[in-house]
């Protein structure tokens, strides 16, 4: 009879907790698909074209891609009001509409005295949205605008052997980082590093 006992008094804590188990299962799996659905769409909605922004290395690490601050262009800085459509650009690039940024910096064209600085932004938005081939050409044109005109090339230097790095071509990246870092700026102290890590 102690078996029996048992055996109901086991059916009866089991009924009752397994009802509860169901229900506190039942509620974490809707509370993880909530949470899918929410990122899923802060991704669309708030990213708007914004991808993945790291990088795998060889040696197994991951590289962080941020987007460098959006500013007035150096040449523009002191003096007249940029265009209206670089304002727009600035405006969608600050809130990681990259794909509208890029396209409303195309738009301005690469001539004129924000064409170095238009090349560099868009190949950011190129790269943060994980078009690494197209990030790479317009990377290196803004690095070569900026060279022709004595601009600063550390910026585009870095971004451009991070997209490198991304397409798997180790040579050309190390050769960019090794730029961004004999440049000086604020991406030569990143630079030197991750060359140590190549």
């Amino acid at each position: 009879q102690a078996p029996l006992i048992e055996k109901r008094l086991w059916r009866r804590a089991m009924g009752r907790s397994g009802r509860g188990i169901h229900a506190w299962s039942s509620a974490a799996v809707l509370l993880a698909a909530c949470a899918l659905v929410v990122l899923s769409l802060s991704s669309v909605f708030l990213g708007q074209g914004a991808a993945s922004s790291s990088i795998r290395l060889p040696d197994g690490g991951v590289v962080v891609v941020e987007a460098m601050d959006f500013a007035r262009p150096p040449t523009l800085r002191g003096g007249a009001d940029p265009a209206q459509g670089w304002r727009a650009a600035g405006n969608a690039y600050r809130g990681q509409n990259y794909h509208e940024a890029e396209r409303l910096l195309a738009l301005l064209g690469e001539e004129g005295p924000q064409g170095a600085d238009a090349l560099l932004y868009r190949g950011i938005c190129q790269l943060r949205m994980g078009e690494y081939e197209e990030a790479r050409g317009l990377l290196s044109r803004a690095r070569q605008r900026a060279r022709s005109e004595d601009l600063p090339e550390g910026a585009a230097a870095w971004f451009e052997g991070v997209s490198q790095l991304a397409l798997g071509h180790l040579s050309e990246a190390r050769r960019a980082l090794e730029a961004s870092r004999d440049a000086g700026g604020i991406y030569a102290s990143r630079a030197a590093d991750l060359l140590d890590r190549l």
